[in-house]
């Protein structure tokens, strides 16, 4: 016996994809054609949360081309870090990009590490800590959703 599916769950998945086929505007005007604006997405668990000074909190914007500051948080799962670490960990990255035309562009971290080779361990507030880092990228993306390049974000200090 085929079971229908609940309006609930149907709703929720209709609202997911379309949340994940469009981009917010930050543009002033009307909607652009995709290859005049550039589109930013956060593809990693965190949100974008300011651009240009303007305070977000989001995943996926359409901006037209241009040299962007970019601030976003991603979080990282304690166990990455360390297999008994019980809670999570949130950073923030404030980066300066530049968009182009048509580009869409995804934000991703991919390995997490131990800053040993640079810091080894700190004192902050009396207490020892391990720095750690992300490796994060900027994805532009072709016409068929494969990755063309792939460059390295490097987070302001």
């Amino acid at each position: 016996m085929v079971r229908p599916v609940s309006r609930t769950v149907g709703l929720m998945a209709l609202c997911a994809l379309t949340a994940c086929a469009s981009a917010n505007q930050l543009y002033p005007g009307a909607k652009r054609p995709p290859e005049q604006v550039a589109t930013l997405k956060m593809v990693t668990n965190g949100a974008i949360t300011n651009i240009n000074g303007r305070e977000l909190e989001g995943r996926h914007y359409a901006l037209l081309p241009g040299d962007y500051g970019i601030t976003f948080r991603y979080i990282v799962q304690a166990d990455e870090i360390h297999p008994s670490w019980p809670t999570r960990e949130t950073y923030t990255c404030l980066t300066r990009l530049q968009l182009e035309a048509g580009g869409e562009y995804e934000i991703e971290r991919m390995k997490f590490r131990t800053q040993f080779d640079r810091q080894s361990r700190r004192q902050i507030a009396g207490v020892n800590r391990v720095d750690f880092v992300a490796d994060l990228e900027l994805r532009r993306l072709d016409h068929d959703g494969k990755v063309a390049s792939v460059d390295t974000i490097v987070c302001e200090e």
